[in-house]
């Protein structure tokens, strides 16, 4: 019975709340769960069979995030084939890279950023894809964990369910009022 209240409480917030809002909350908490200060969230595009960047961190309006990669294209839109991002959401999995000097599908951009490491976390439920989620750091000696891919992906997972949720809580609703609409036989 809790279980159940609490689900209708996510819910209906997630309902008050904008796909990118959402997206932006996990990069927010996907930060301070793994202390790293940047990252970004991307949402994925059907038409485009692309990621499209959604925030890059830090996500407070006052700040610069550190990269100056969110004005580059490649950066912005990734199609398959680019980068850790598209392999983890390719493959349905995390992807941790330690060295992302040396990584084969290295995006330039992030690389010539200074990039040494990251973490990349598909957002999906089943087979539906809704985005993915990328922490990193510009620290050569920092290494990735467990806990901090075990926390990413947890995230991650809350994040889609709370957006899946919110669109089918849309498509309910529209379906409703088709209902009422429709003229009575």
């Amino acid at each position: 019975m809790v279980k159940t209240a609490v689900n209708k409480v996510i819910r209906r917030l997630a309902a008050q709340l904008t796909r990118d809002d959402l997206l932006r909350a996990a990069l927010d908490e996907a930060l301070v769960a793994t202390g790293m200060d940047d990252g970004a969230v991307y949402a994925w595009d059907e038409s485009a069979d692309a990621l499209v960047l959604v925030a890059l961190a830090p996500t407070d309006e006052d700040e610069e995030p550190a990269a100056s990669v969110g004005s580059s294209e490649e950066y912005r839109v990734l199609k398959p084939g680019a980068g850790a991002m598209m392999e983890a959401v390719a493959h349905r999995r995390p992807i941790v890279v330690d060295d992302y000097q040396v990584y084969p599908r290295a995006l330039p951009v992030v690389a010539r950023a200074g990039v040494r490491a990251m973490v990349t976390v598909p957002m999906q439920i089943d087979a539906e894809r809704i985005g993915g989620l990328v922490v990193m750091t510009f620290d050569a000696q920092h290494r990735f964990g467990r806990r901090d891919v075990e926390s990413l992906d947890s995230i991650a997972t809350a994040t889609a369910g709370m957006v899946m949720s919110r669109e089918r809580g849309k498509m309910e609703g529209a379906l409703a009022a088709m209902r009422l609409l429709a003229p009575s036989e």
